[in-house]
């Protein structure tokens, strides 16, 4: 909790941070050894040497080659990590590739995650598929669609997912509830299992503590699902149709800039709340405040259907820009409804969405200042 904290800290500072040892472009490579901290934005990144400090990167594919010496925080459509990090590591993105030893504790979301090598802190992971094939000292928390375990666990294991698998040594307590659970031939519980299965496949005799067992039910929310796709669907069609040239600059935004967007978008979500909180300290600042937070309730929504009209332009640039965004909203919203990598899919699209629009309008401002000059 600590780590993710001082992540969030770095976010709010970050713009001033970027002064240090600041790389950005359409492709970046790192080929030397860096003694500062690093801060990465592009859209092909490679870091193949040391770095002396943190890394901190946002791009489409991102592949580092070099050791970090301290911690590691990366968003990006592919992420490889491919040697060691000495402290924590903090990932998102589609892809996540971890073939290096992580010495602090790994945090990571993304649609595909795996974890290849040691981990000697804890493990928590939210996404689509999570594999772990190394050692975890410390727990393992992880919500996500398919979960196989192979790699010995030495704390506990807390899992909700769809299909979980294990088939390694965990010395602690097993808490799992998913659709399927199964054991493999290597599964050893040294603690106790409790789980919640409709579909239960272990050798419970792998389990030397006791075993409980819950029942397992399955929640519909068909209702509220659809009524969240038609509200999204009327927002985006009413944003396309009164703000054309506002949509058609936001969405391009993002699809053009998506680092940028996604690192904006971290920023523009954590620094508000924050300045809301300051504001509301001072009673005369208590309704800037108010304004404050429900600009930014609103925003978040709007978010969403611009990156919903991105999706849809991206997949169909020849359609009209309502129709577009009107198949954007469906593809966008059914990929939310995915179980487990769903709440990802929407996290990473608020982000975005928000960041184009932040992005947006500093790019916009900025052009006026060139112009006037």
């Amino acid at each position: 909790m600590k780590k993710i904290l001082t992540f969030l800290l770095v976010i709010v500072f970050l713009p001033f941070a970027c002064a240090l040892v600041h790389f950005e472009g359409d492709t970046v490579s790192i080929q030397e050894d860096q003694t500062e901290s690093v801060f990465v934005a592009g859209g092909q990144i490679t870091i193949d040497k040391l770095v002396q400090g943190d890394v901190t990167a946002f791009g489409g594919q991102i592949v580092m080659n070099g050791q970090i010496a301290e911690d590691v925080m990366s968003c990006g459509g592919q992420v490889d990590m491919n040697e060691d990090v000495k402290g924590d590591v903090f990932l998102c993105g589609g892809s996540l590739t971890i073939n290096g030893v992580v010495s602090g504790d790994l945090v990571a979301m993304g649609g595909t995650m795996n974890v290849n090598k040691d981990v000697k802190g804890d493990l928590k992971a939210l996404g689509g598929n999570v594999a772990v094939s190394g050692m975890v000292s410390g727990d393992v928390i992880a919500m996500s669609g398919n979960v196989v375990i192979s790699g010995p666990v030495s704390g506990d294991v807390f899992v909700r997912g769809g299909e979980v698998t294990i088939n390694s040594i965990v010395s602690g307590n097993a808490d799992i509830t998913a659709e399927k659970v199964s054991f493999g031939p290597k599964a050893q519980i040294l603690g106790d299992l409790t789980y919640s299965a409709a579909m239960l496949e272990p050798d419970t005799s792998a389990v030397q503590g006791t075993v409980s067992a819950t029942e397992y039910e399955k929640k519909s929310s068909v209702p509220g699902m659809l009524f969240g796709l038609l509200s999204l669907m009327f927002v985006s069609i009413l944003f396309v149709l009164i703000a054309p040239k506002r949509s058609e600059v936001w969405s391009d935004r993002l699809r053009s800039d998506f680092g940028w967007s996604l690192l904006w978008g971290l920023i523009a979500l954590v620094t508000v709340p924050i300045a809301a909180v300051i504001f509301a300290i001072t009673i005369i600042g208590i309704p800037i405040a108010i304004i404050f937070l429900a600009l930014y309730v609103m925003a978040l929504y709007v978010a969403q259907a611009v990156a919903a009209v991105a999706l849809g332009c991206s997949l169909l640039p020849r359609w009209h820009r309502a129709w577009s965004a009107v198949f954007g909203v469906i593809f966008f919203v059914a990929m939310t409804w995915i179980p487990f990598i769903g709440g990802f899919v929407k996290f990473v699209g608020v982000l975005v969405g928000l960041g184009a629009m932040v992005f947006g309008v500093f790019k916009k401002k900025s052009s006026r200042r060139k112009r006037r000059r």
